[in-house]
């Protein structure tokens, strides 16, 4: 179990993607195992029997299925030393399905693998921005999260645009191919955790 000692604690609930920043007291590192904290990996894909939540009123009829996926960010300060760690998350209590549908999980799936994506382009931003001692901190990372944000929030909405949900094969697979392409491009930064300095 790992302790990260932090600022404040906001959050923001938006479809598909839920930006969390951390700044509190104390922030104490869940096992990942949890049923409410699913962390992105390679080597676990979801599964149906993941979407444990209730049917969303609003897009059923619409839509079979529908995956929520979080990104937090930590933040940890000794110094002049920065400690950030980004996360992507799949939220199995907000996420549903209606169907067992193969085809329509990998799409799920690829939604989840492009959050993780932006997590990564988050901490690349993070591990390339110069910090001074006389930045407020707060205020440039959290404009930082929400740039990589707006930019995820939109290619999520132009990802189901294009794919109609996954009902356009040929799309479904140009968009497998390319969200596949992103992870990979950016695989130097699957690493949580960014260790940066102040000047």
């Amino acid at each position: 179990m790992r302790y990260f000692p932090v600022l404040k604690l906001t959050s923001l609930l938006l479809l598909f993607f839920i930006p969390v920043v951390a700044w509190s007291d104390l922030f104490v590192d869940k096992n990942i195992d949890d049923p409410e904290k699913l962390q992105w990996s390679a080597d676990r894909p979801l599964t149906w029997p993941d979407f444990k939540g209730d049917i969303d009123s609003i897009v059923y009829g619409q839509e079979e299925a529908s995956v929520r996926s979080r990104v937090e960010l930590l933040t940890m300060v000794t110094g002049d030393t920065i400690v950030f760690l980004v996360r992507c998350f799949f939220d199995p209590e907000n996420s549903w399905t209606v169907t067992s549908d193969s085809s329509l999980l990998v799409h799920e799936q690829m939604h989840f693998n492009l959050a993780e994506y932006y997590a990564r382009v988050l901490r690349k931003k993070l591990s390339e921005t110069e910090y001074f001692r006389s930045d407020s901190l707060k205020v440039k990372v959290t404009k930082m999260y929400q740039e990589v944000f707006d930019i995820s929030y939109n290619k999520q909405q132009k990802y189901d645009f294009e794919t109609m949900h996954s009902k356009s094969e040929i799309d479904q697979l140009r968009w497998n191919a390319y969200i596949n392409s992103l992870l990979m491009s950016l695989e130097a930064y699957s690493n949580p955790e960014v260790v940066v300095y102040k000047k």
